[in-house]
């Protein structure tokens, strides 16, 4: 969880613990975090995919303290294949590598308009 500049180490973990403890509800089948810097867009389009759920994890970053904290994410997730952090991760995107990417993110990189969620499905 290096690297992480805005956020700090006390605050990733703290939204780490956010994702273990809605990864441990028996209703939770999938999930993913990801990147944004447009909720309202991101939620839609989420829903529109059968994604009932969606939470902004931490909001009002950079564009690189947001990417910085979900590689931070990516990477716990991905040393744990033993929890449900893992195994409840998508599966076509759980064990790829990590690519950050701002997709076509219009407003600029130092905007503090850039967020990290997680969506999941029951």
């Amino acid at each position: 969880m290096e690297g992480v500049t805005r956020v700090g180490s006390s605050n990733v973990a703290r939204i780490a613990e956010t994702v273990d403890a809605i990864c441990e509800s028996p209703r939770v089948v999938g999930y993913l975090i990801g990147y944004t810097a447009n909720n309202g867009q991101r939620i839609k389009a989420y829903k529109a995919e059968g994604f009932p759920h969606y939470v902004v994890l931490a909001e009002g970053l950079n564009r690189n303290d947001a990417l910085q904290l979900e590689r931070a994410l990516q990477e716990r997730i991905r040393d744990k294949p033993q929890e449900n952090c893992y195994r409840k991760y998508h599966e076509a995107k759980r064990d790829g590598p990590y690519r950050p990417s701002s997709g076509g993110v219009s407003v600029g990189a130092d905007e503090l308009v850039h967020s990290v969620y997680m969506a999941w499905w029951e």
